[in-house]
């Protein structure tokens, strides 16, 4: 964990070689840089992806800003001509009142604010890395208090199947997230990921699964 954030994630891989990436570091400054993503296919390609991914986290996640790390990402990736092979991410820096963040395809996070109680929705659409062309990536910024929770997820998430063919939506994370709100990082997703798996029941997971939970303190 860090100074200003307390930091929690959990991945279920629903192969051997999971698709799904989540990594975090913390700068001199304090600052948190964090990014979670989800490779396009499974097994050994996917790996390569995130190995790929990994690598740039490590070498650049501080170095740059926010939407520069994912041009630089995005154009890093296509150099490397990985056939039809994409990677959605989300990647972020939390400094002492402010988040910074960038999307490229991951499914919205979800911003729950201490003082009101309520939820606002961080769109984080964006072309995938790997893309046909190099996009342009834009920041956006939020000012966030202590005790403001931000939640990231991929789709093994918000595309979890139950027995019935449902999906499951966003709206139920939304209700726990209410309910949950005082515990620690570590505590909240592990209650939200149970709670998934519960609804799920006995269908198989079809697609790998990861969320990242950061409390600002």
């Amino acid at each position: 964990s860090c100074e200003i954030v307390d930091i929690a994630f959990h991945m279920s891989t629903a192969y051997e070689v999971g698709g799904d990436y989540c990594d975090y570091t913390k700068s001199y400054d304090d600052s948190l840089t964090f990014a979670i993503g989800d490779a396009t296919g499974h097994g050994a390609r996917a790996s390569t992806m995130v190995m790929a991914i990994k690598m740039l986290f490590n070498e650049y996640a501080t170095r740059k800003t926010v939407s520069g790390f994912m041009r630089h990402a995005s154009t890093a990736i296509k150099q490397m001509k990985l056939p039809k092979l994409y990677m959605t991410l989300a990647f972020g820096r939390i400094s002492s009142n402010k988040l910074e963040i960038s999307g490229a395809g991951i499914p919205p996070a979800l911003l729950y604010k201490a003082d009101t109680g309520e939820i606002k929705h961080i769109i984080l659409k964006g072309i995938p890395l790997g893309a046909f062309f190099i996009a342009d990536y834009e920041e956006t910024q939020y000012s966030i208090s202590p005790g403001d929770i931000i939640v990231l997820m991929t789709d093994g998430v918000t595309e979890l199947n139950n027995s019935k063919e449902e999906m499951y939506e966003t709206r139920f994370l939304e209700e726990q997230l209410k309910e949950y709100s005082k515990y620690s990082a570590k505590e909240i997703v592990n209650r939200l990921v149970s709670a998934a798996h519960i609804w799920r029941g006995e269908e198989p997971l079809r697609d790998d699964m990861t969320m990242l939970v950061l409390k600002i303190k």
